[in-house]
């Protein structure tokens, strides 16, 4: 059941994210490799931190200002960890410098860590399920963006985006099933509450 609207908790859209995929994307490999990253909000920079891959973790350096205090300077690395895929190859997770927890995301605030540390929520825990089938949806279609395909400026209903290139074919294949399958469950779960609403006008 989605969380009433006035819930104090904040949501995970809320927060400055570190996502380790995107950031090995960009070229985050190998150890010495330093960047800045940078988070807008309407247009404007509200928040920025450099970082440096070392053979720990990811080092990240910023300051923070907590509430009535004074700014403090932050240096702390994330420790990065790897499983052995049943596949073959590995595969990169932060590990929380609070609980250990393995995590591909993690979340700003006074420091970076996973999303149950930060008590941060999913959208879709604040609002029907309908939504939350349409937010997924369209997360799809930001990662095909995101992996070089062009803008999506239609609507849900217009069908699924192209492949984008360099993108592999059974990759893109298993996005495109996944959309049709959310498509499908947003449909059966509107023409149930059509029936239900139906009802309900009937007896008054």
């Amino acid at each position: 059941m989605p969380r009433p609207a006035t819930s104090t908790t904040r949501r995970i859209d809320e927060f400055n994210t570190i996502d380790l995929v995107w950031l090995r994307r960009q070229g985050a490999r190998t150890i010495g490799h330093t960047g800045q990253l940078t988070w807008r909000r309407n247009g404007q920079v509200h928040g920025s931190i450099g970082y440096a891959l070392e053979a720990t973790g990811l080092r990240l350096r910023y300051w923070h200002t907590p509430y009535g205090g004074a700014p403090e300077s932050i240096d702390e690395v994330i420790p990065i960890v790897t499983t052995t895929q049943h596949l073959g190859g590995d595969r990169h997770w932060f590990a929380c410098p609070s609980c250990r927890r393995r995590c591909r995301i993690i979340y700003g605030g006074s420091r970076f860590r996973c999303r149950l540390c930060q008590g941060a929520y999913y959208r879709s825990q604040y609002q029907h399920a309908a939504l939350s089938i349409c937010d997924q949806r369209w997360a799809i279609r930001r990662r095909l963006e995101e992996r070089g395909g062009a803008p999506w400026g239609w609507s849900l209903d217009d069908g699924f985006p192209p492949k984008p290139k360099g993108m592999w074919w059974r990759t893109y294949r298993k996005l495109k099933v996944l959309d049709e399958r959310l498509a499908g469950r947003w449909s059966i779960g509107m023409s149930g509450f059509l029936e239900r609403l139906d009802r309900r006008t009937r007896r008054r």
